[in-house]
Formats: structure tokens, C-alpha cells, sequence
């Protein structure tokens, strides 16, 4: 069962959103050009990437293409595409550089190695599960994915596979009607974002060793709630206001929120990712293929704007080896 959210966004039984813990800071980016020339797609038959991205941070940015555009994180040259993918919903990032993708329609979370063409590991969720958002835990190295419904009993779902391999626990979260997001904390906490069948914000989290999911209230109220990610400090989360996303810093112990960060000129954003001091996301508002870069937490308007002339749903950067 599809549902669609935004124009341009169909998910299975949720939006196109995601998660994951933000890596270290990449170095010093030099000068930034405002805005990158679209970008010129290969054959999308087949996985291609140009030698250059084995050695340079990389973007990854799943689409409603079927495939996942890769481009080089400073410059936003267009440097690959990976293929067979039926519905890429969010993708996440190891301190290795691996590079998860959470396929929606084919049930799988697919796993490349930086700059890679081919899967080098595939977890198969079965059908009862939608894969639609991934983090991974820096500690521990394991994998959390959210799954927007399934068609056993209709909740949303954590999965977390341990070490990113293996048969998954599976939490269940039948307060939740929608899943959205999904994030590891520093210390192996997993916070979790949803709608109830009323539409209103669910946010909780799933305490390190434990398989339950307990609410958290939000001191304020946060309209039409989006993907999250842990910055370091606090819980980002994405919402709607003021006809512009905005990223909400929420305390995790308190539920407080500590400050907003406006997104300006992105009327609505898919996944985001945290990469030090910059938050790259897609506009998925009426079809818009850009990819935008904003610092992080000063917010403002967009520092780069990367052409994709396709729909993106997610973001995720991979760090150039060592």
C-alpha cells in the first residue's frame, strides 16, 4: 500500500525520510560556489562511478529515479549513480564509510562501500516490513532501521541488527500511526519520530539495551514533523513553519526544545544529514531536484545548491578513506 504524503513523494505507508548519527567533521572545504551545474545522468541501466570518488567525500542522495545520485560532498560534481533499486527511501553512513540504503518496495537495506558500485552486504527485511529510514550506532557499529508500517498488524517498527548483520530485533510502536525518523544518540540511545492516527507528533526513544519505545512529550508543538538526527548535543528535528522547513533542537532527556533552525529557502525537505557544521537536504516540495547545504546550527538561507533533475528523497556523506 502506498501512501503518498507530498506531491512528488509516494512511500510505503510513510515519508520519505531519514536518519542517522553524523560523522566527524570533514576539513576545511575552501570557497563554495553558490549553485553547481545540473547534473548530466548516465545510463541508469547501470551502476557507474568515476575513479576520482574512491578518494573524495562523497554525498550520496537516494531518488524517486530508482536510483541513488552520488556526488563529490565539496564541489557538488556529479561522480556516479547506483541502480536496481525499486523505492530508495533514506540512506546512513558508518565511521567506515559504508553507505546504507533502505529500499521501501524490495524490503532491503543494501550496503556499499565508499565510492563502490556493487553491494557488498544486503539485509532482507521480509515483506511484512517497509524499510524506509536507517541509522547506524557509532559505539557499537549497529543498525537501526525504521520501517514505516508492515501488513501484520499495521504499526511501525525498529529493527536493529546487531554489528549491521544478522536477524534484526524487531520493537514495535503501535502508538504511532506514521514513522518518520530515526536516530542513534552518542551513547546507543535510539530517538524515534511519528504521527498518531490524529496527526500529532509521537517522539520517544528506546533506551540502550532495552526493546521498547517510551514517549517523550515536546515542550512545544511542532507542525507537520519530518525526519530526525542527533547533532552531537541534541535531537534535530525537522518540522514546518512559516512556509519553510525548520530544524527543532530538542533536549532528549526533557523533551524541551532549545532552539530552531531555519531552513530558508527549502519550503520542504526530505532526509537531512548532519556533516559538522553544515546540514545538507533535498527539497521534495512540487518536484524541486535541488539538493541544498545550509550551515549548522546558524541556519539561514542555502551556502550551495547542487542541480539534480530528479526527485531526492534523502542525503547521506561518506568520508574519503584514510
Amino acid at each position: 500500500m502506498l501512501y503518498c504524503r507530498a506531491p512528488t513523494i509516494c512511500v510505503a505507508a510513510a515519508m520519505l525520510a531519514g536518519c542517522g548519527g553524523s560523522q566527524p567533521p570533514i576539513g576545511a572545504t575552501g570557497a563554495m560556489p553558490q549553485t553547481s551545474g545540473l547534473a548530466a545522468h548516465a545510463d541508469r541501466g547501470k551502476s557507474w562511478m568515476l575513479p576520482e570518488a574512491k578518494n573524495e567525500a562523497l554525498l550520496y542522495v537516494p531518488d524517486s529515479a530508482k536510483t541513488v545520485q552520488v556526488f563529490a560532498y565539496r564541489t557538488g560534481k556529479m561522480v556516479g549513480t547506483l541502480t536496481n533499486f525499486a523505492l530508495p527511501a533514506g540512506a546512513c553512513t558508518d565511521h567506515d564509510g559504508d553507505v546504507y540504503i533502505t529500499d521501501a518496495e524490495l524490503y532491503d537495506i543494501v550496503e556499499y562501500a565508499h565510492g563502490g558500485t556493487q553491494p557488498i552486504a544486503t539485509l532482507s527485511e521480509n515483506y511484512f516490513q517497509h524499510p524506509v529510514v536507517c541509522s547506524i550506532d557509532p559505539a557499537t557499529g549497529n543498525l537501526a532501521v525504521g520501517n514505516g508500517s508492515n501488513y501484520y498488524n499495521g504499526y511501525p517498527s525498529v529493527a536493529v541488527y546487531q554489528g549491521a548483520r544478522g536477524t534484526p530485533a524487531i520493537i514495535w510502536i503501535p502508538s504511532m500511526f506514521l514513522l518518520f525518523g530515526c536516530g542513534y544518540d552518542s551513547t546507543g540511545d535510539i530517538f524515534v519520530d511519528g504521527e498518531t492516527s490524529l496527526l500529532a507528533l509521537e517522539f520517544g526513544e528506546i533506551p540502550k539495551g532495552t526493546f521498547t519505545f517510551g514517549e517523550i512529550v515536546v515542550n512545544q508543538t511542532i507542525g507537520d514533523p519530518g525526519t530526525l538526527q542527533w547533532d552531537g548535543e541534541n535531537v534535530a528535528l525537522e518540522g514546518y513553519a512559516g512556509g519553510t522547513s525548520a530544524i527543532y533542537r530538542i533536549d532528549g532527556a526533557s523533551g524541551d526544545v532549545v532552539g530552531t533552525v531555519a531552513l530558508n529557502g527549502s519550503m520542504r525537505v526530505g532526509q537531512f544529514w548532519i556533516q559538522g557544521k553544515k546540514i545538507i537536504a533535498p527539497e521534495s516540495n512540487y518536484g524541486n531536484g535541488d539538493v541544498l547545504y545550509w550551515k549548522y546550527p546558524s541556519g539561514s538561507g542555502p551556502i550551495r545548491t547542487i542541480r539534480d533533475s530528479s526527485f531526492p528523497a534523502g542525503a547521506t556523506v561518506s568520508i574519503e578513506p584514510k
